[in-house]
């Protein structure tokens, strides 16, 4: 029942405000415990693994940004002798 009904109000039916509430609450309770639960796989899955589940995750990450980077106009590789550079080189030379 919502917390914003009076005593007096309690035999009326709740509101469509009241009731959105109390499901937006339910909501944050069970996302809440799935994120508790993700948590607790990932902390599971790191004492089994050790160190290769965050290498893991790195490198996944590692290909996103590239992919990012790849995708955009603005940044151009420019070769050196030790390795490539990346530049951020605006569209418009007015910025």
């Amino acid at each position: 029942m919502c917390i914003l009904y009076s005593l007096l109000q309690r035999s009326r039916p709740p509101t469509y405000a009241c009731v959105q509430a109390e499901q937006e609450r339910q909501a944050a309770v069970i996302r809440a415990e799935g994120e508790a639960e993700a948590a607790a796989t990932i902390s599971r899955a790191l004492d089994k693994a050790g160190d290769a589940f965050v290498t893991f995750r790195k490198i996944e990450a590692a290909k996103a940004i590239v992919q990012a980077l790849a995708n955009n106009r603005n940044v151009s590789y420019i070769p050196s002798g030790n390795g490539n550079v990346l530049l951020n080189v605006p569209a418009d030379r007015n910025q």
